[in-house]
């Protein structure tokens, strides 16, 4: 319905990211992977997927509110990192991640168990446990030292 609207969500990614960072704190905002912000904005600080930060979750973690999703984290869906005030990612912890071979009109493909059915789609845009736990830790130890 409206042609320029993939311009006008990354005019409001650009504003987020101003509001930010005029704010003085520290932040990362996290997006879906889109080649259009990279080429009308700018690249990310760093490209991450759920199951890099798995093992800051204990062995036996179960997600909370979806079985769909893999214990630990262990899944794949890059997300896009703008980070700024200071902000630093926590060092990745991976764990292997799990995925499910999908047979679709002819052609076989793996694929994250949150895209397998259609009515999990929405759990992909949860954040990851993992990293909010790594970041947790990470400026626990920062307001200690």
């Amino acid at each position: 319905k409206d042609p320029d609207f993939q311009t006008k969500e990354v005019a409001q990614v650009k504003r987020m990211h101003h509001l930010l960072r005029s704010s003085g704190a520290p932040f990362c905002l996290m997006c879906p992977p889109a080649p259009l912000l990279k080429k009308q904005w700018r690249s990310p600080n760093a490209v991450i997927s759920p199951h890099e930060y798995g093992q800051y979750l204990n062995v036996s973690h179960i997600h909370p509110t979806y079985s769909v999703v893999p214990d630990r984290d262990a899944y794949i869906k890059k997300t896009y990192c703008y980070v700024g005030n200071g902000f630093v990612l926590p060092q990745r912890k991976p764990v292997k991640p799990h995925v499910e071979t999908v047979h679709r009109k002819g052609v076989t493909k793996k694929v994250s168990p949150l895209l397998v059915r259609r009515k999990d789609k929405h759990v992909k845009h949860l954040t990851p446990l993992g990293l909010t736990v790594a970041v947790a830790e990470q400026h626990n130890k920062n307001l200690n030292t």
